[in-house]
């Protein structure tokens, strides 16, 4: 977007997409001599910062006189830390279309740039921290996004057919995990939440198909684009008529109406990601603060399934006072909503959030910002072991397949001893470690040597009956 709105205004852009863990420092010194750009602009996420500061370093090194600018999410929520970074000149707090476009063309003019909205500028052994921007209310004013500097058949949505698209800002909620809240803040008064019309996403979809024909299905990575029934409506009735290709979106446990489902269902969809995050209600309402129940969250993955649309389930791991009992609760709604598919993560607090706030009191934080949150976990917990995350981490989805057999063979009530006995052996610590061993070298043993003389069919028939399989 901020290619899209530079190019619109007359300027030239180029990205640096560093996607390796290979990209070294000799291959940024070559690429920046070779674009040799009259401004760097850094867009990361948290787990991105480090290696985007350590880049700005060796430009200043390169060209003392090349100004930087850092943008997207950590900068906005972490902008203390960002501006007085060794090496950084201005970062941009908030959404940055307008503001880069201005800092561009005061650049090109040689003016003056410290006032510029949305940006805290270091000139002068002084920094000047400008207020905020009202944020564009017409979406539809912005250019389609630019996908040309990417190699765009190569991302990781694209190179499986899936094109992603936004027709969304903002989200309505504020759990204490996501960014949402702080960004509510910032924009308080304002309409945060802006949708844009469905005939320029229609427009902008098909504009893209035509232009990258290996397209075949929709992403939309908005937070939540259907809250609002009415726009709902609109978007399946034009979809339909306008593109009608299979589509896939986010949606909240709360929001599951089976007459919105059906209507988007007919336009096209195939897949709700929804988050689940935690089983566990405590965890769920007093630390998550997602005002859910569990019975809530497991109604909206049934409804869906009804209403002939697969299921993804976003889940979390490693939260503060989780204990093994409330990550197994985790698994057990996991395996009861039977979604078709379950992305695992381990919990890290995001700098700016009410979570890293209740991180910081506790003495939990450090300098050990991971890669990403599927890796490992980062926080001393008192309730959980490093150990004991990572193995709910990684045998989450072998674990959720044990318990979605106990519940077809012997119902999901509360006398399942199976269950129980499940329960006990995940929590009490020896024999968790041999249900670690077992997942990770019995199981795959027991399956070779079942596939090689048999297995019980009908035990087989009745699980996959339960799991709608």
């Amino acid at each position: 977007m901020l290619s899209a709105v530079l190019k619109r205004a007359g300027h030239q852009t180029s990205l640096l997409h560093i996607t390796s863990v290979h990209y070294s420092d000799e291959d940024f010194r070559r690429d920046l001599e070779r674009e040799a750009p009259d401004l760097l602009a850094v867009s990361c996420t948290t787990f991105a910062f480090r290696l985007g500061a350590h880049l700005a370093r060796l430009a200043k090194d390169m060209r003392p006189n090349l100004p930087n600018i850092f943008g997207g999410l950590h900068p906005t929520m972490s902008p203390e830390e960002v501006i007085n970074t060794p090496g950084i000149d201005m970062l941009c707090k908030g959404e940055g279309e307008e503001a880069i476009v201005e800092l561009c063309e005061r650049l090109e003019a040689g003016r003056d740039h410290c006032d510029v909205a949305n940006l805290w500028v270091n000139y002068a052994s002084k920094t000047h921290r400008n207020p905020v921007r009202p944020v564009e209310q017409d979406l539809d004013s912005y250019p389609f996004a630019d996908r040309e500097i990417f190699n765009y058949g190569n991302l990781h949505h694209e190179q499986k057919g899936w094109g992603t698209f936004m027709m969304t800002r903002g989200c309505a909620f504020g759990c204490t995990y996501c960014a949402n809240r702080t960004l509510m803040h910032l924009y308080r008064g304002q309409n945060y939440v802006r949708f844009r019309r469905p005939e320029k996403v229609a427009e902008e979809i098909k504009t893209v198909f035509a232009k990258y024909p290996h397209l075949h299905s929709v992403h939309f990575d908005d937070d939540l684009p259907f809250i609002k029934k009415d726009y709902t409506q609109e978007f399946c009735d034009v979809y339909k008529r306008e593109v009608h290709a299979p589509f896939r979106f986010n949606l909240r446990p709360n929001l599951v109406f089976e007459e919105e489902l059906c209507k988007l269902r007919d336009a096209g969809c195939t897949e709700a990601k929804i988050g689940l995050e935690s089983g566990n209600e405590v965890i769920m309402n007093r630390v998550l603060d997602r005002a859910l129940t569990v019975q809530q969250v497991e109604d909206a993955f049934h409804t869906a399934n009804r209403a002939g649309i697969k299921t993804y389930s976003f889940n979390m791991v490693g939260l503060p006072d989780e204990t093994p009992s409330a990550v197994l609760e985790t698994v057990r709604l996991n395996a009861r909503a039977k979604p078709y598919c379950m992305q695992v993560s381990i919990f890290f607090p995001f700098p700016g959030t009410p979570l890293w706030d209740l991180c910081k009191e506790r003495g939990w934080l450090s300098e050990d910002v991971p890669l990403d949150y599927f890796s490992r976990s980062t926080l001393p917990l008192d309730t959980m072991t490093n150990a004991q995350v990572l193995f709910f981490h990684r045998r989450f989805h072998q674990l959720v397949r044990l318990y979605q057999r106990a519940y077809a063979w012997y119902g999901t009530g509360p006398n399942n001893w199976v269950v129980k006995l499940l329960d006990w052996t995940l929590t009490f610590e020896p024999t968790r470690r041999l249900w670690s061993w077992a997942l990770r070298f019995g199981l795959p043993a027991f399956r070779s040597l079942r596939d090689r003389f048999g297995h019980r069919p009908q035990a087989q028939a009745e699980y996959k009956q339960y799991v709608g399989m």
